[in-house]
């Protein structure tokens, strides 16, 4: 992958783990939360479909959930597939949240950003709820978080957030740049987890509808940045929604997006 924008690093002593915020000049970017549904909701294979979309709107950074790799559902790995139909200059961070049907289950982040390191956070699963995680990436300029919450348990859902609220904290306490933490919470406005997470995260995209892509009547997903990391301009934000030739939704969910200058 090409290097952006990258003048310098620095090692943070206490970690070890954030480069400096490269702050050469002004950039615009945009960047996307995806419930992508294994790539297989609504379509056999809407994968190519979501590659045109997220290049016809200049995507740098895609936070994606619900991917498979090599599993005997899509024998695949989901996220390496997406970046190569991106392009050359794309690469994928995948991380695990469950082993499933032989392979693996769980979010990704694809990027055509130079990625200096990243990694992936597993979440604590309470009884009867699922296994989930997050993944997360850091680039010159920003960090960006990848995350799925559980669908059941409003208790779950509180002591995942807990988690990567933690750990995002610690490993980027030291760093300059912007921290986003994007994808499906599984949570309405004003829930117990939404006031839960708004204060340490400040929410970036509109209250509109992202569930279903079919019937949206419920919000959902989110773009976040942590309170007190690197200043932004959000220049624009929303959900779109994407569809086939045929007027297929890509996915089951719609995709949000946030257009900032950094």
């Amino acid at each position: 992958m090409k290097t952006l924008f990258i003048s310098f690093t620095c090692i943070v002593l206490s970690l070890g783990l954030c480069s400096c915020f490269s702050g050469c000049q002004k950039r615009t970017l945009t960047l996307v939360s995806y419930n992508v549904g294994a790539f297989s909701k609504e379509d056999e294979d809407s994968s190519q479909d979501i590659a045109v979309f997220l290049k016809d709107i200049d995507a740098y950074t895609a936070g994606l959930n619900e991917v498979d790799s090599c599993n005997m559902r899509h024998n695949v790995n989901q996220a390496a597939n997406l970046a190569s139909l991106l392009g050359p200059e794309w690469g994928y961070s995948f991380g695990r949240a469950i082993e499933f049907a032989g392979g693996s289950y769980g979010n990704a982040v694809v990027s055509r950003e130079t990625v200096l390191r990243g990694g992936n956070l597993s979440l604590p699963q309470l009884d009867g709820c699922e296994q989930r995680s997050c993944t997360y990436i850091e680039t010159a300029d920003y960090v960006f978080a990848a995350v799925h919450l559980d669908h059941v348990s409003e208790e779950a859902r509180l002591a995942q957030l807990a988690i990567v609220t933690s750990s995002m904290k610690e490993l980027y306490k030291s760093c300059r740049k912007p921290v986003f933490l994007a994808g499906d919470f599984n949570a309405e406005p004003g829930s117990v987890t939404l006031n839960k997470a708004e204060e340490d995260w400040d929410v970036l995209t509109p209250a509109e509808y992202s569930y279903s892509a079919k019937n949206p009547r419920k919000c959902i997903d989110y773009i976040m940045q942590l309170k007190g990391s690197g200043k932004i301009e959000v220049i624009a934000a929303g959900t779109l929604a994407p569809t086939t030739a045929t007027g297929i939704p890509l996915s089951d969910h719609l995709p949000l997006y946030i257009k900032i200058s950094l």
